[in-house]
């Protein structure tokens, strides 16, 4: 499929700008982002772009009933949109515009939406009410090394997986506001990309490590269960998980191509499908809304 670089979508900028003082390297990817939706019957839409600035660098996706709410990062900064339930896309809207921002996660709790933003490897988080207010945003890991965050929300907690320096490390921030303090999950160092999602009160987590993918899930009661491997493929940079309460959906990225399985209550895994076999995808992300629709996007 060809893909044609046009012009950045960006409109109707309102600025904020984030704390860090210190320039960090920016992310070395930047790409053009394309939207595909699984239906209900397991159809595809097929990949549509929605930035062809070709300045992306990161996005991040999260479903709010019909809505969609996409946040990208480019050359720093960080963008929002939604995507209404006909298709439809709002203005862009610029929410940090501090220059360093290397990757972005978001989680929808009846709070709101949450968000957290990664600079020079630190992590700062901030809410968006249904109003459409934004909270400024708050230094929840100064630490230095983190390179990815993965958000779920689950009723009213916001469950936050953090891989820094390959090891894993997980904590909640409760619907107060308050925090409890990172357990370490996964220690091999070896972990290259996370990802979450939930199926009722448990959590499930993906790892990346070595090209094959792992997974594992948290008990309502903080327990974690043992690793179990996925795809022995070899290949695998991404996997990326979405729910759409009753299914859990995984995504993988493997030689620029994205594939597609899910997981149902039962506890079995379908077989991965081919969904995108452009050979060119360099990064995927994924939610899923209400009626069971998940939504893929690549960076091409």
């Amino acid at each position: 499929m060809l893909r044609r670089l046009l012009g950045l979508l960006v409109a109707g900028a309102a600025t904020l700008t984030v704390l860090p003082t210190t320039q960090a390297t920016a992310a070395p990817v930047s790409a053009v982002a394309y939207l595909n939706t699984r239906q209900t019957d397991g159809g595809w839409t097929g990949a549509s772009p929605f930035d062809t600035g070709g300045a992306v660098a990161s996005v991040a996706v999260a479903a709010d009933g019909g809505t969609l709410h996409v946040l990208t990062v480019a050359t720093g900064w960080v963008f929002y949109r939604q995507r209404a339930a006909d298709g439809s896309w709002t203005p862009t809207t610029v929410i940090d515009n501090g220059s360093f921002v290397t990757q972005v996660a978001a989680a929808v709790t009846p709070e709101g939406l949450q968000i957290t933003t990664v600079a020079n490897g630190k992590v700062f988080h901030r809410v968006r009410s249904a109003a459409g207010s934004w909270t400024s945003p708050s230094l929840i890991d100064g630490g230095g090394g983190v390179t990815q965050v993965a958000l779920t929300g689950i009723g009213g907690t916001l469950n936050v997986t953090t891989l820094a320096n390959g090891r894993v490390f997980h904590r909640v921030r409760w619907a107060g506001g308050s925090w409890t303090n990172p357990v370490l999950v996964d220690n091999g160092g070896g972990v290259g990309h996370i990802s979450t999602a939930n199926l009722g009160s448990t959590l499930h987590l993906t790892t990346v490590g070595g090209g094959y993918v792992y997974h594992r899930t948290r008990s309502d009661s903080g327990v974690w269960s043992g690793l179990t491997l996925l795809d022995s493929g070899g290949r695998v940079v991404q996997a990326v998980l979405a729910s759409s309460g009753t299914v859990v959906h995984l995504a993988t990225l493997a030689n620029g191509k994205a594939f597609h399985r899910y997981y149902v209550e039962s506890g079995a895994w379908t077989g991965p499908q081919l969904v995108d076999g452009a050979g060119s995808i360099r990064q995927i992300s994924a939610a899923a809304d209400s009626s069971g629709r998940f939504h893929l996007t690549t960076l091409t």
